[in-house]
C-alpha cells in the first residue's frame, strides 16, 4: 500500500511535540532521534515548522478544538496533538484543508480518527475561517502558567514577539568574509560575523552548510564571546556549552577553548556542529 506523501514529515513533527511535552526536551534537544528518518532538508524544516506553529500557538487551537467538542479531549491525547498540527498547518501555515486531513487522519485510527475529523471540520466551517483570514489572534495568547509568572503587562509584551518566527542568524568564523556572504547569502548584517536572513530558512539548504565557515546563533546570543575579544592563546571555560555557538566563535577568535556539558545528547549536538 503506498504511502501518503508527506505523511512522513507528520508523523515527525508529532515525534518532536512529544519530545517536548513527555520529555521535557527543547526543539533543538529533539532533532536528532525525531528528524533520523527525514533526509530532505525542506521536508526536515516543514516538521520544524508544524511543531514551532503548534507550540506558539497551543492555548489558541486548544480553545478551537474545545469550543468544537462536547467532551473536552484529555491534554495528553493523542486525537487532541494531531488536531493541533493540523491547525498548525490550515492556520499558520497556508496548507489547503484538503492536504491537512489527507496527512492529518492517517496519524490515528477509529474512533479517534472520526472525531478529529469532525472536530477539524467543525472548526473551518464554524470557526470563522475564511479564505486570507485566520480564526486566531493577531499574537499568541500565552498559556496561564507563563501570563501568572511574568505579570499580565510582560505577557502582553511578549506575545506579539512570539507571532512569528524570527529570522535567523548566522555567525561566521572569518569576519572578514561579512561583506560577501552577506551578498551571496541574501542577507543583512548588523555586525562583524553576522548575517541575518529571513524567516524560513532551512539550515541543511544554505550554501557551505558542512563547510564550517559559519553556524547558526542568535545575534543576542553572541556578545559576549565578543566583549572579550581575541584570545590569542589565553584559555576559555565554556559551561553548558552545547548547542556550541560561543564554543566555535570563541575558538574562532583565537581562544583554546574546553567545551563541557552535562547532557550526552548534547555534547553529540555540539560535536555535530
Amino acid at each position: 500500500m503506498p504511502t501518503t506523501p508527506g505523511l512522513s514529515v507528520r508523523r515527525a513533527a508529532l515525534r518532536l511535540l512529544d519530545a517536548v511535552f513527555r520529555r521535557g526536551e527543547t526543539l533543538e534537544q529533539a532533532e536528532g532521534a525525531a528528524l533520523g528518518d527525514i533526509r530532505k532538508a525542506p521536508d526536515r524544516a516543514l516538521a520544524k515548522a508544524i511543531a514551532g506553529e503548534t507550540l506558539r500557538w497551543l492555548t489558541d487551537f486548544d480553545a478551537l478544538i474545545d469550543s468544537a467538542t462536547k467532551q473536552s479531549l484529555p491534554d495528553d491525547a493523542k486525537a487532541r496533538m494531531v488536531l493541533r498540527i493540523m491547525l498548525a498547518q490550515a492556520l499558520r501555515l497556508d496548507t489547503p484543508p484538503h492536504a491537512v486531513i489527507a496527512t492529518g487522519l492517517p496519524l490515528l485510527a477509529g474512533g479517534p480518527r472520526r472525531l478529529a475529523h469532525g472536530v477539524f471540520s467543525a472548526v473551518m466551517k464554524t470557526g470563522g475561517v475564511k479564505p486570507g483570514r485566520s480564526t486566531l489572534p493577531d499574537a499568541p495568547t500565552l498559556p496561564a502558567a507563563v501570563q501568572a509568572r511574568w505579570g499580565e503587562t510582560k505577557a502582553a509584551a511578549i506575545a506579539p514577539g512570539l507571532a512569528f518566527p524570527p529570522e535567523l542568524d548566522l555567525a561566521l568564523k572569518d569576519a572578514a568574509e561579512t561583506e560577501t556572504r552577506a551578498v551571496a547569502m541574501g542577507g543583512v548584517t548588523f555586525a562583524p560575523g553576522h548575517i541575518r536572513l529571513p524567516r524560513g530558512a532551512a539550515v541543511e539548504s544554505l550554501a557551505d552548510f558542512k563547510a564550517g565557515d559559519w553556524w547558526v546563533q542568535d545575534l543576542a546570543a553572541s556578545i559576549p564571546a565578543r566583549l572579550l575579544g581575541p584570545g590569542a592563546g589565553k584559555h576559555a571555560l565554556d559551561l553548558c556549552a552545547a548547542p556550541g555557538g560561543k564554543t566555535m566563535q570563541l575558538a574562532a577568535a583565537g581562544w583554546k577553548v574546553t567545551a563541557l556539558d552535562m547532557s550526552k545528547r548534547r555534547l553529540d549536538l555540539l560535536k555535530d556542529n
